[in-house]
């Protein structure tokens, strides 16, 4: 499912606003992680409730279904890998989902900003011997060079002219 498709089911949540934030916060997260190219929207879950089972809840499962069967990638544009995607492919992916292309930038920054702390933090924990140590600095040093492309990236996003997108 594209993220256009994902985004579009946030009106029939119970808060949107906040469904929104988790989704940018997720798909950035993807992009830190490595994992562009196997965020589907398939693995994103929505809690349902008794006060949920009503038709809202209905036409969202309906139209979660009929999305999920016809597109399951949900990459930025076409680039599924950080190193292909441009600061206009991040623009359109926010014009796409009707997210402010500043919010984006500043949550591009913050959680490049929190990686880049915490995770040489976690890294050096004492809780890993031998080739854990070995395997989790190289996790650590994979999501460093990521931050630092976000935080490459995130000034320019805001530099696209919303014309061309």
């Amino acid at each position: 499912m594209s993220f256009e498709k994902l985004f579009s089911l946030t009106p029939y949540l119970d808060n949107p606003a906040a469904a929104r934030i988790f989704m940018v916060r997720w798909a950035l997260l993807q992009l830190l992680i490595g994992n562009s190219g196997d965020a589907h929207g398939k693995n994103l879950s929505f809690f349902v409730n008794s006060a949920s089972r009503s038709g809202a809840h209905t036409t969202l499962r309906s139209r979660f279904d009929q999305h999920i069967r016809r597109e399951r990638r949900a990459g930025n544009g076409d680039a599924f890998r950080l190193e292909d995607i441009t600061a206009f492919a991040l623009a359109n992916f926010a014009h796409r989902t009707g997210i402010r292309p500043l919010f984006l930038a500043r949550e591009m920054t913050r959680m490049a900003q929190a990686a880049l702390k915490f995770s040489p933090e976690q890294a050096g924990s004492d809780v890993y011997i031998d080739e854990e140590r070995v395997l989790v600095q190289q996790v650590s040093d994979f999501v460093c060079a990521q931050a630092n492309r976000l935080l490459q990236l995130a000034p320019m996003v805001l530099e696209v002219d919303s014309q061309l997108l």
